[in-house]
């Protein structure tokens, strides 16, 4: 019978947790998955899958993994952000020049009169490297050239850098969980 406390049993042992450990590192920290995949045989629900792998969770073996993984995945980013110089003032830097940049920094358009028809026309010409700034180089996001020669630039995405750049300064502030939303579970025994 799957809810006898031998079956229960199985999912504790020092090789499901060891098992457990290593698919939670492989799988990106997903104690669900990890679960599912250690006991491939066992049907289970997103529910009762997560509730072993909380229980896994709270061994000192895994809690000592994960609190391993987060130290080394915290020094890497703080290297890397060492690295690169980054800093508050390098971030607001970056967001501001997505968020201000124009498209007229990139491109020049144009009308033009055909002479033989008279007709008017818009031209848009990318301007050549040499002509755009530091600043909107920075701000490019993607360029692509199609066979015929077509050109397309795209600038980054100027709302979310302005939403970003404001709650970098602080003019935005994510509201935190009302407290009528939150959950609480007092389990007596």
């Amino acid at each position: 019978m799957a809810g006898t406390s031998n079956t229960r049993v199985k999912y504790y042992t020092p090789q499901a947790i060891a098992a457990f450990g290593a698919e939670l590192l492989r799988n990106g920290s997903n104690g669900s998955a990890a679960v599912r995949a250690i006991f491939p045989e066992e049907t289970f629900t997103v529910a009762r899958a997560g509730t072993i792998a909380n229980a896994i969770k709270r061994k000192p073996e895994i809690a000592a993994l994960i609190a391993e993984r987060d130290r080394i995945k915290a020094l890497a980013l703080s290297d890397a952000l060492e690295r690169f110089g980054a800093t508050v003032e390098r971030t607001g830097d970056e967001l501001a020049r997505l968020a201000f940049a124009q498209v007229r920094d990139v491109v020049d358009w144009y009308t033009v009169t055909d002479p033989k028809t008279k007709q008017r026309k818009q031209v848009v010409r990318v301007r050549d490297a040499s002509e755009i700034s530091a600043d909107a180089h920075r701000a490019i996001a993607k360029i692509t050239q199609k066979p015929d020669g077509t050109v397309t630039v795209e600038l980054g995405d100027k709302l979310t850098a302005l939403r970003d750049l404001a709650r970098l300064k602080g003019w935005i502030v994510d509201k935190p969980p009302e407290p009528n939303h939150l959950v609480s579970l007092i389990i007596q025994r």
